[in-house]
């Protein structure tokens, strides 16, 4: 939830940087999902 909120601080700071920062939430979304299927097996 931290992290949600650091990215929607620097979105308000810098809107210009809102596509790239929906990559990286993507990215960090997709990196926790692959933790989780690795420590699952």
């Amino acid at each position: 939830m931290l992290a949600s909120t650091f990215y929607l601080y620097i979105g308000i700071l810098d809107p210009f940087n809102l596509s790239i920062i929906a990559d990286l939430a993507l990215f960090f979304n997709n990196l926790e999902k692959i933790k989780i299927a690795l420590s699952g097996d």
